[in-house]
């Protein structure tokens, strides 16, 4: 009866080894294939990442060059300057130019008033002269 209790348990414990040795199989397997699925899904979101990068670079380097563009007409600071100093100086002239025209302008107003008035001034003496001699 050992004999059949040793044979038993022998091939009940090879039959439990194969089993788990299958499990570990099937295990091992599995973690590969997930293993592997997860290095693909990686990679693909490596290549997509890849692209979207390059499409910012792209992107950027477009938005960069409209800037620099847009700054070239821009005017420099020592040309704005100039051309402030240009235009202050032609304002102070035609200021300047005004403030004559305008003391001229009244001046010509004055004088015409005293002529107008010393000619009616004369008109009036001459008739008064004229009426007083009668």
């Amino acid at each position: 009866m050992a004999d059949l209790i040793t044979a038993i348990t022998i091939e009940t414990l090879k039959a439990i080894v194969d089993e788990r040795d299958l499990r570990y199989t099937q295990l091992a397997e599995a973690k590969e294939k997930a293993i592997g699925a997860a290095l693909a899904a990686a990679e693909k979101a490596v290549q997509v990442a890849e692209v979207n990068s390059e499409k910012w670079r792209a992107n950027a380097n477009e938005w960069r060059l409209a800037m620099d563009d847009r700054e070239a007409l821009f005017v420099k600071k020592e040309t704005f300057e100039g051309m402030l100093a240009g235009l202050t100086k032609d304002i102070r002239e035609l200021k300047e130019r005004m403030d004559v025209s305008q003391g001229r302008g009244q001046g010509y107003e004055k004088i015409w008033g005293w002529i107008v008035a010393a000619a009616g001034s004369g008109g009036v003496l001459a008739y008064l002269g004229t009426k007083l001699a009668q």
